[in-house]
């Protein structure tokens, strides 16, 4: 299907539609991505912060045959966003001793940084004209016209930035360049990974993802706040069947609409509920403060110990006195 029909059909709501603009350009999206921001990781944020924003602004395209210079706009503000707030983290040295050693070794970790690195700063040193389309190349080995396609231009600039980033890298890298962008690509379910809301209760969201992608309990979600800021973060509490999830804010969020994405991030919770949270769980969900009506029977043990709610159902269990003579007869219903 062209992008174009997809990009009308995503419009008018058909997730499916988005989902398959996403599995188009997820690629691009991401490649240039980490060429402005040089991290594989940032590049992936970046680039599903960029889909939540372009589901959002859909509305905003006047010419659909414009979606990938559209995007690549979105994917370029947010890296900008994302070098605006970066920060680098620490570790106290005490904490050293508990971080966990990884295979392979240290000398073999180190080769393996150095040999990677120095291929990632030939090419992050590169113009950059000439760093967008080597990257775009290597990231999943598009052609020429693919590439020309989604930064909107000519094939012949793309191949001259081609052939002189060619000349400035040293020999050797390109398999190199091509194993590194392999192993550190975007996962194959990515576009997958995103559902919607249905339905919001308080603190408590159920969302709709591909029944073959549904995300595991205790997985964090990310969700657009409406603005195109993915700054609402969810926990996967419950699988409610057909392709549903049910999940809890944190902190907790109102005024979430059907049908706002939610993205799997494949992240495990990073922290436990807190009690207040857990608190206006139940309340949401009204667990212990639902108000009903007490049904009087006039037994005052039964209304003083242990009242029943009007319209609920009751039930009791033991040989009722008339019915001892019968084996058989073990529990009636009240």
């Amino acid at each position: 299907m062209q992008p174009r029909t997809l990009v009308i059909r995503a419009d008018s709501g058909d997730l499916d539609a988005f989902t398959e603009l996403v599995r188009c350009y997820q690629d691009t999206a991401f490649g240039f991505a980490f060429s402005i921001l040089g991290d594989f990781h940032l590049a992936q944020d970046a680039t599903q912060d960029a889909f939540v924003a372009a589901y959002f602004n859909l509305s905003s395209l006047h010419d659909p045959d414009r979606f990938a210079g559209w995007l690549r706009g979105i994917v370029r503000h947010q890296c900008s966003r994302i070098l605006r707030k970066r920060r680098l983290s620490t570790l106290p040295l005490e904490g050293a001793r508990e971080v966990a050693a990884q295979a392979p070794g240290p000398e073999g970790q180190a080769e393996q940084r150095d040999a990677m690195g120095a291929v990632l700063s030939e090419i992050m040193s590169l113009p950059e004209p000439q760093r967008e389309v080597t990257i775009l190349y290597y990231v999943r080995e598009y052609s020429q016209a693919e590439i020309a396609a989604f930064l909107e231009l000519p094939v012949t600039t793309v191949n001259n930035r081609l052939h002189a980033a060619r000349k400035t890298l040293r020999g050797g890298l390109s398999q190199m360049a091509r194993d590194i962008f392999n192993s550190n690509a975007l996962p194959e379910d990515f576009a997958e990974n995103v559902g919607k809301i249905v339905r919001q209760q308080g603190p408590i969201i159920d969302a709709r993802f591909g029944p073959d992608t549904l995300p595991t309990i205790l997985t964090e979600l990310s969700i657009s706040d409406g603005a195109g800021q993915p700054g609402i973060t969810a926990h996967v509490a419950q699988h409610l069947g057909d392709g549903l999830v049910r999940a809890i804010t944190v902190p907790p969020a109102s005024g979430l609409s059907p049908g706002a994405t939610v993205i799997n991030t494949l992240n495990p919770a990073g922290a436990a509920l807190s009690a207040q949270v857990l608190e206006e769980v139940v309340n949401a969900l009204n667990v212990s403060r639902r108000t009903t009506e007490v049904l009087e029977t006039g037994i005052k043990v039964i209304d003083l110990l242990c009242p029943y709610p009007r319209g609920g159902g009751s039930g009791s269990s033991g040989e009722p006195a008339w019915a001892r003579w019968s084996p058989q007869a073990s529990w009636y219903i009240a």
